[in-house]
């Protein structure tokens, strides 16, 4: 049963166009994350490993973008990790020899799955992938993206979260539904039921244990990427992982930079460059009075890499500081704002940016699936 639903799920057609109401690419930045927990810094590698893995000086970026799915906005919910999670995994399809036109996967689901435990928006890549690893993940189709805002205060600007939440009794499940736009309690219930009730939610949870049951074994596990040489060689190996990190407004040249007193590049932005909030900055003081995370893909990484990145300073200075070093990270708001102008080595690449790798290392944490079968 399971190898014929599998076979099935490969024989999907899925739009590999995104649409207007869907992943419609957006000109702003797009919500963030709550604040992450417990973040792993990556630490410089024990000294043997550092001698016995040999890292060039950058990946293949054009080989890594060739297995990527394309850029995908998540609009008006902070659910940055949800998306960087769905795009590891279509990666991971693509490379599994699923043609990358149909590697195009519900991000809506993983939401899901991770509000009716949490009751809140946004996730983290631990949770995420454990999510994956349990349900699979269903097709982009079966279970369309909403980029709506359904919080408390805007639900009753839209008729489908009365509809489908309107009747929820108690907070947390309230909530819940809300962001994950769903009934927390439908994916327990009785099979028939559930496919009565909630016809594309039965369709998403079945097509996600296909999917699950053919890529995931068992034995799959989310994992912290420890030591720079570990993310490194797996970014040299076209293997993505996800950084989750702490959000610095001025560094991302986020839009909120400004009315918090910080510098804003637009230059920067457009062109998806992420610089550090440098000690004695606007953006380390003031950035932290209003905290968020962040989550993207880093697909590639080059460690000679040298940019400039003005930084307003506590005094009202503004004072220019040179990295060496960057990862190349895919985004989730869209192609036409952050990233509009990315190029790296001649290769435009909307919606894609850099992130000195300072910052990632000392902000951020690496994950990523680990998978026995993975090539």
């Amino acid at each position: 049963m399971f190898r014929s639903i599998s076979h099935l799920f490969l024989l999907i057609t899925v739009a590999s166009v995104v649409t207007p109401a869907t992943h419609a690419a957006a000109a702003s930045d797009a919500p963030l994350d709550p604040p992450y927990r417990n973040l792993v810094h990556p630490s410089a590698g024990e000294v043997n490993e550092l001698f016995q893995v040999a890292v060039p000086a950058r990946s293949d970026f054009e080989s890594a973008l060739s297995q990527q799915s394309p850029v995908k906005s998540q609009q008006r919910r902070g659910v940055c990790s949800i998306f960087s999670a769905t795009a590891w995994m279509e990666n991971y399809l693509i490379r599994q020899g699923v043609p990358a036109e149909q590697a195009d996967l519900s991000e809506e689901w993983l939401e899901y799955l991770a509000a009716r435990e949490s009751a809140q928006e946004g996730s983290d890549s631990t949770t995420n992938y454990s999510n994956l690893i349990e349900w699979g993940q269903a097709n982009e189709a079966t279970l369309p993206y909403i980029g709506e805002d359904w919080s408390a205060e805007g639900a009753a600007a839209s008729g489908l979260a009365l509809e489908r939440c309107g009747s929820m009794r108690g907070t947390f499940q309230r909530e819940a539904c809300l962001y994950g736009h769903f009934d927390p309690r439908a994916l327990t219930l009785p099979e028939p039921e559930l496919q009565r009730r909630h016809p594309e939610l039965h369709a998403a949870k079945t097509e996600g244990a296909a999917l699950r049951d053919r890529y995931l074994p068992r034995d799959s596990r989310a994992v912290i990427v420890r030591t720079i040489p570990q993310v490194k060689t797996l970014l040299r190996q076209g293997r993505p992982v996800t950084l989750d990190i702490d959000f610095y407004y001025g560094a991302w040249n986020h839009r909120s930079a400004e009315k918090h007193g910080i510098l804003r590049n637009e230059d920067h932005w457009a062109r998806g460059i992420v610089g550090h909030p440098e000690p004695g900055s606007v953006d380390r003081l003031r950035s932290t009075e209003a905290p968020a995370g962040h989550s993207v893909l880093v697909v590639g990484y080059d460690d000679e890499m040298e940019i400039e990145i003005p930084v307003k300073m506590g005094n009202g200075r503004e004072k220019t500081f040179k990295y060496k070093g960057v990862y190349i990270i895919k985004n989730s708001w869209g192609t036409e704002g952050f990233g509009r102008d990315f190029s790296y080595n001649g290769v435009r690449a909307p919606g894609y940016g850099i992130i000195t790798q300072a910052y990632a290392h000392e902000f951020g944490a690496f994950y990523r699936l680990q998978v026995k079968s993975d090539k």
